[in-house]
């Protein structure tokens, strides 16, 4: 009896070997975010956010209402504003692509030039560069302008790709392709690239299916390091610039987060599938195959990291959400799904996971995103709210993030 035990033991052993069994994660967090306070901001517009933290207790904002940039104390005063928006030598085009502020100086990047303000919004010198690549961004401004040091930034290069398949399908999707180093140089008044990372456009064809390749996002540490991360894939890349202005891969790291799911996929033949168009524009223009429908679907099902920050002691902070249930199926209204996402962080330090599966914090209809979230040093956090902007002011909230287990 005991041997027969023994050899039922064993075939168990094997069988599971052959067939790994997926696990949950349940894990609780050992962290969570607590509401401390909260400030008032006298501008009863929507803001976004173009700084990742403060720089000397300040940072800058934008309201694509007005077109206005505001330059804000952390604890709400507003310091100053501008709206330089023009052809002039000393303005910049509708076009911004990124904006931000580094040691004391307000950078606005168009799609021609980098301007440089000091604090004061005086202009002190306009920077010409060729941007190839360049696409209308539409709606707010979609980058924060992140340096490496004094005179390198970075340009990240938003392209649209269009993936064509055997037979009549097209699918869009916005993919940050490469990431372009860049040094600027004031007596010639031109930022020349000096290096670049490039990354896999458009998206993911594996086996027989195909995968949305999402965009890569990054950070800046505090001794010009970039550390960028797939939004699809948690996987961890710290780049250092050698003395030659080269970018060297230091460090990389594949991390396991709670409630992070496998990417998903879609067929060739759910894309060609012709429910999944708009029945007027597939008659307008036979040739083209819309798939807006799959492209929210995969959207939709696909974990998503959607920010990372570099807050201090070599440690980063992501965001990310788990993506809705697997059994997922769209409504005949292509416009409309039901998004039943959670959204969590992780905390990362010396490229190993601390703790994920943090619950991000929500108040008021407000959750953080990249737009509202801002970094304000010893584990705190700025939080616009989303809604309910009141008639001469908005609320931002502050956070910590705090150990209780």
């Amino acid at each position: 009896m005991k041997n027969i035990n023994i050899i039922v033991l064993v075939y168990i052993l094997l069988w599971l070997s052959c067939n790994p069994v997926t696990v949950e994660h349940t894990e609780r967090s050992d962290y969570k975010f607590e509401l401390m306070d909260s400030i008032k901001i006298g501008i009863p517009y929507k803001l976004q956010f173009l700084s990742k933290k403060l720089e000397n207790e300040k940072f800058l904002c934008y309201s694509q209402v007005e077109n206005k940039f505001y330059l804000i104390r952390a604890n709400g005063e507003i310091l100053s504003n501008f709206n330089n928006q023009g052809e002039g030598p000393e303005e910049y085009s509708h076009n911004i692509l990124q904006a931000g502020i580094y040691k004391n100086k307000i950078y606005i990047q168009d799609n021609k030039n980098l301007i440089k303000f000091d604090i004061k919004n005086s202009k002190t010198w306009k920077n010409s560069y060729q941007n190839p690549f360049y696409i209308g961004t539409g709606g707010g401004i979609k980058n924060k302008l992140l340096f490496m040091n004094d005179s390198i930034w970075i340009n990240p290069i938003p392209v649209t790709e269009v993936v064509l398949g055997s037979s009549r399908k097209t699918e869009v999707l916005d993919t940050i392709s490469i990431i372009q180093i860049r040094k600027f140089d004031i007596e010639l008044g031109i930022s020349e690239i000096i290096d670049e990372i490039e990354y896999e456009r458009g998206s993911i064809n594996k086996s027989d299916e195909i995968y949305p390749n999402f965009n890569v996002i990054f950070d800046i540490d505090d001794s010009g390091n970039i550390w960028v991360i797939y939004q699809n894939e948690p996987s961890l890349y710290n780049y250092k610039i050698n003395k030659s202005n080269k970018l060297l891969l230091f460090q990389h790291s594949q991390l396991d987060i709670n409630y992070f799911k496998e990417p998903k996929g879609v067929s060739e033949k759910e894309l060609d599938n012709p429910k999944n168009n708009r029945s007027s524009q597939l008659k307008e223009n036979p040739e083209i195959t819309l798939n807006r429908n799959i492209l929210i679907q995969l959207s939709a099902i696909n974990s998503q990291i959607y920010d990372i920050f570099y807050t201090e002691n070599n440690t980063i902070f992501i965001m990310y959400r788990n993506g809705i249930p697997d059994k997922y199926f769209p409504e005949d209204d292509i416009w409309y799904y039901s998004d039943e996402s959670k959204n969590f962080g992780a905390i990362i330090k010396e490229m190993k996971v601390i703790d994920s599966g943090i619950s991000l914090p929500e108040h008021n209809s407000t959750k953080l995103n990249p737009y509202n979230t801002l970094y304000i040093g010893e584990n705190k956090w700025l939080v616009l709210q989303d809604y309910e902007i009141e008639i001469d002011h908005q609320t931002a909230y502050i956070y910590e993030l705090i150990k209780y287990n």
